[in-house]
């Protein structure tokens, strides 16, 4: 039996479309779990669940729970940050979606009833936060990893495949992305005061050591460390990518001497090519839209999770 914490205020946040159709057993168990005791707010549109978890917080509530997956806590992310640190309730995840990395991350169960109990009896523990900036000044804060190269190709690429679930959609991305050609590019990078240039095919930047459901980039990456991990792909064959990407469900691709891995607090890119970029899984900028520059910085602690 769920009983809410003394004077706790949760309202949850429900994607209808995240994880699709296999999730509406899960969701259905929730719902009949909490009855009508609780706010149940549901998005339509992609920037909903960061409107929402502002609306949720001016009406006083003490944790904003994401039903979703990652797109969702990234939306409710970037609500929660724009309010003053000693105002923003905590965050709580029901993992509804397709890769659920950042709660595979903070360690939050799989089945309802156990992150129902995480929900409302869990401890509330600080968990850092990276931003993300452009030169045209467009703010983004993100949670688990930022892609940029290959694997923000890859995450766009898999949009496209809408009967494709998991782990295996982020596959299915990875072979189209690989067929349309060669994603390598020159970068200029600022790591923590650092200089130098590389031509790469991808780089993660990672706060927690998975994407994409199964694959491992970073992972050593802790979500309360008060660092970001960086792992950077030097320039690499379409054969290379085929070998090295059984290795990443393990980390094994780490033994490459092609791959790069290092912690750093902030990170200054500039590329000669427009750069592809996801945060959380959520499109950042595809090459269309021309981002040639953009900063990374952590910001320690700056929200809680229930976990």
């Amino acid at each position: 039996m769920i009983v809410p914490l003394s004077g706790s205020t949760p309202y949850f946040i429900y994607n209808p479309i995240s994880g699709g159709a296999s999730q509406a057993k899960r969701v259905s168990r929730v719902c009949e779990i909490l009855g009508n005791k609780f706010p149940w707010w549901e998005t339509y549109t992609p920037t909903d669940a960061k409107y929402l978890a502002l609306q949720a917080a001016s009406e006083g509530a003490s944790a904003i729970v994401a039903v979703g997956g990652d797109g969702t806590v990234h939306g409710i992310l970037n609500g929660i940050m724009e309010l003053e640190p000693h105002v923003r309730p905590a965050l709580g995840i029901l993992p509804m979606g397709s890769a659920n990395d950042f709660a595979f991350a903070a360690k939050i169960p799989h089945e309802p009833e156990a992150a129902l109990q995480r929900i409302f009896h869990g401890r509330s523990s600080p968990v850092d936060v990276g931003s993300m900036q452009n030169k045209r000044g467009t703010l983004v804060y993100w949670l688990n990893t930022v892609g940029i190269g290959l694997n923000a190709l890859v995450a766009i690429r898999a949009r496209r495949f809408h009967a494709i679930k998991g782990s295996a959609k982020y596959v299915a991305g990875t072979l189209a992305t690989l067929l349309e050609g060669n994603s390598m590019t020159e970068v200029d990078l600022t790591v923590d005061h650092h200089r130098f240039s590389e031509k790469i095919t991808l780089l993660t930047l990672a706060n927690g050591p998975r994407e994409g459901g199964a694959f491992l980039m970073a992972p050593a990456a802790r979500i309360d460390d008060g660092r970001l991990d960086m792992l950077m792909a030097s320039a690499l064959s379409r054969l290379s990518i085929l070998r090295l990407l059984p290795g990443t469900r393990s980390g094994q691709h780490l033994r490459s001497r092609a791959m790069l891995l290092r912690q750093f607090s902030t990170l200054h890119v500039t590329s000669r090519d427009p750069l592809p970029i996801h945060t959380d899984g959520e499109i950042f900028a595809t090459p269309a839209d021309r981002v040639y520059e953009i900063s990374v910085r952590i910001h320690p602690g700056a929200i809680r999770v229930l976990r």
